[in-house]
């Protein structure tokens, strides 16, 4: 029975599962699928195709709660015989004896570089090899190292990457070009949720989905009117202390983001040395108060109260006292004297 009769017998495969499958079987590359559409399921029916003692394959980079999941997993679907574990606890002469043996290794780096360097491993009978969580791939990493000797022995056997985290590619320079020649890769395939199979295939059993909204007490909208006022007061502060920022990004929608801090940092990075010492603790500030917006919501009452004293009680013991938002001093969270921070402990 062929990859694709495998495939069509198997009812719980998904249409973009199978198409991926397919594509990855057939031709070697870097499987970058989106967060949630089940990495895992398809990394098993991968892993099935090639449970088989006439093979050779080593699985690179899962951890120890993700390889006793997967081998219970392809145990459950009755699959013999199931991927095995290389430890250290394992003999040499034993791991000889498996590898000769054939089949699913789930090897440390460590110990396959070992392995392989001192020939312990027929390198040019290995299958190929399975990497799972590519994106952590590096120049120096030592899954990289095992991919260039096992590629410079063996030009047959296969090389398929496996990653759902497409942000960690965003950073740095050329993240996913370097990913893929550390993998000596020339195929990628990207399935982001817009993708058209994915888009089908859910269309078929979209989910009911259910909103449940929870409103704000009266004290904690009050809470949080007071904390919108301290972001604006910094920020006016701000905008008269430095014109280095562009003025729309000083706005109270903007200073509530998680991508606020990146953006100043973008803009203040290159003349950091020259900001002055009250801008930075007004930034800092705005930090503050953004986590308290934050732990309006989150955190329970008493929690909350908690954390918003603390601040009051660190500027009390180590703050220069009677200043205010307009000091050109820069004292340390001078926000504390206005009467809408007096509203938080009341």
């Amino acid at each position: 029975m062929d990859v694709e009769d495998k495939l069509i017998t198997n009812t719980g495969i998904l249409q973009y599962e199978n198409e991926i499958i397919l594509q990855l079987y057939h031709e070697d590359g870097l499987l970058l699928l989106a967060r949630g559409l089940g990495l895992e399921r398809i990394f098993c029916e991968i892993m099935k195709l090639y449970c088989a003692e006439h093979n050779l394959v080593f699985i690179l980079g899962c951890t120890d709660v993700e390889q006793t999941y997967f081998i219970e997993q392809l145990i459950n679907d009755g699959i013999d015989p199931a991927p095995r574990i290389i430890t250290a606890d394992i003999s040499i002469h034993d791991r000889k004896e498996l590898y000769i043996q054939g089949g699913l290794f789930f090897v440390t780096a460590r110990i396959l570089t070992v392995d392989l360097l001192t020939d312990r491993i027929p390198i040019d009978l290995i299958t190929g090899l399975l990497v799972y969580r590519a994106h952590r791939i590096t120049d120096s990493s030592p899954e990289s190292f095992i991919v260039r000797l096992y590629r410079h022995k063996n030009k047959t056997g296969f090389i398929k990457g496996f990653s759902d985290s497409a942000l960690d590619f965003t950073r740095g320079y050329n993240q996913l070009e370097c990913v893929m020649k550390n993998l000596f890769l020339r195929n990628v395939y990207l399935y982001p949720r817009f993708h058209v199979t994915i888009r089908s295939t859910f269309e078929h059993c979209s989910p009911d989905v259910i909103e449940l909204q929870v409103s704000l007490t009266l004290l904690m909208t009050d809470i949080q009117v007071s904390l919108m006022e301290l972001i604006n007061a910094c920020l006016q502060e701000l905008r008269s202390s430095t014109a280095w920022i562009d003025n729309d990004i000083l706005t109270v929608d903007q200073a509530i983001l998680n991508s606020f801090e990146r953006l100043i940092h973008l803009q203040l990075q290159p003349i950091w040395n020259q900001v002055s010492i009250r801008t930075k603790q007004l930034l800092n500030d705005i930090k503050t108060l953004r986590l308290f917006v934050l732990y309006l919501t989150q955190y329970d009452c008493v929690t909350f109260y908690n954390a918003v004293q603390a601040v009051f009680i660190n500027e009390k013991l180590y703050g220069s006292r009677g200043k205010n938002i307009h000091s050109s001093q820069g004292s340390t969270g001078s926000w504390l004297y206005l009467p809408a921070a007096e509203r938080l402990l009341m």
